[in-house]
């Protein structure tokens, strides 16, 4: 037995599981199991050392699972410290925040909703990018898309305007032409608009939220009419 080539067998196989390469696993196994027939033989010992043929594959597939397990906690990590960095909408556009996403984006998809999903957080985008911006939104509480404040502003200010003028008369074009103004804001506005119009958890959907504000401002008119008949 030569003390050297037991080592170096050893050696060789901790490089080929920490590499994860099967072959060389099996390799190694082989040189290593020679090795110590060898030792055994020398001192009196009879039999035969086996190689467990499931065991390379094994070790790989664990090595694997491991990899996975920290690249995910990496990225989890990377996601939380990049939230943390967002104080409001205007952080999406900046250029460290746009960089960081644009980095991390290009995680596979089938990868970045593993990620997601080891969060607990659910997302309705399909590719990497909108994921991670829809999970960012989730996590801040932000929206991605620019708000125009001055505009939002506009509308509730006009919004409260007929909303006072419903309490004799109802404003029907006045009112017919804010519905169609409003139909035309991005929705991330329209939500807006809505929330400080007072309506609670406005919702996603356009038309549901223009409606909602439509019914809101004929419902005093529509009140005191059905108080005189």
């Amino acid at each position: 037995m030569d003390i050297e080539k037991l080592n170096t067998a050893y050696r060789g196989l901790m490089n080929a599981v920490s590499d994860a390469n099967v072959a060389a696993i099996g390799g190694f196994q082989e040189a290593l199991r020679q090795q110590l027939d060898s030792m055994a033989k020398s001192t009196g010992l009879k039999g035969a050392l086996k190689i467990d043929p499931k065991w390379a594959a094994e070790i790989v597939k664990q090595k694997n699972l491991e990899l996975v397990r920290k690249t995910q906690e990496l990225m989890v990590s990377r996601i939380k410290v990049l939230a943390s960095r967002i104080t409001g909408s205007e952080s999406f556009q900046n250029p460290l925040v746009k960089q960081e996403i644009d980095e991390m984006s290009r995680t596979d998809e089938k990868k970045m909703k593993e990620i997601i999903a080891a969060m607990g957080i659910k997302v309705a985008a399909k590719k990497a990018d909108g994921m991670l911006v829809e999970l960012l939104e989730k996590m801040t509480g932000f929206s991605s898309v620019q708000i125009d404040r001055a505009t939002v502003a506009r509308h509730i200010e006009l919004l409260r305007a007929l909303h006072a003028k419903s309490i004799n008369s109802l404003p029907t074009a006045e009112i017919k032409e804010e519905v169609k103004q409003l139909k035309a804001l991005p929705i991330a506005e329209l939500a807006l608009v809505a929330e400080q119009f007072g309506l609670e958890k406005p919702g996603k959907a356009k038309p549901a939220i223009v409606k909602r504000i439509e019914t809101k401002l004929k419902a005093t008119y529509n009140a005191k009419v059905a108080n005189q008949v």
